[in-house]
């Protein structure tokens, strides 16, 4: 019987600790939740290299140059592998930047890690050197 009362205080000890657990991170558990969608649109590089060119395609930008390369992230990370892509672009001054501010809207889960804008070739044109980071999660828990 002892331990029976044992066990029981215990697992209600437990069972506080979990629901103070679930108090302190519900915000955080919510924004993860709210993220998800977004990390799951991209999971490998052809994904990634795939949703790049077609932004650069549907936003009628010039692209001198593509490279994209994978990179390895933090070993036992919830984002095993980060795509990064470099590219080139000289187009128009106005298309070029509001392109640039849009691609957050268009890939919220990358990071512009890089963006060297200088004066383009001809007239009203931008040289622009952008590298973005794309995280890739293959398996995105529940």
């Amino acid at each position: 019987k002892s331990n029976a009362e044992l066990a029981e205080r215990s697992r209600m000890g437990t069972e506080a600790k979990l629901a103070r657990i679930r108090r302190d991170t519900e915000s955080l558990r919510k924004f993860y939740q709210a993220w998800i969608p977004q990390l799951q649109m991209i999971t490998d590089s052809r994904d990634g290299e795939e949703r790049i060119s077609n932004l650069i395609k549907t936003g009628r930008v010039f692209a001198l140059s593509q490279k994209f390369e994978m990179l390895p992230n933090e070993r036992g990370s919830s984002i095993p592998q980060m795509m990064r892509a470099e590219i080139i672009l000289e187009d128009t001054f106005p298309k070029t930047i509001n392109w640039i501010g849009k691609l957050e809207q268009m890939l919220p889960q990358s990071r512009i890690s890089r963006c060297k804008i200088t004066r383009g070739d001809s007239g009203n044109d931008v040289h622009v050197e952008l590298t973005i980071d794309v995280p890739l999660v293959a398996n995105t828990p529940a």
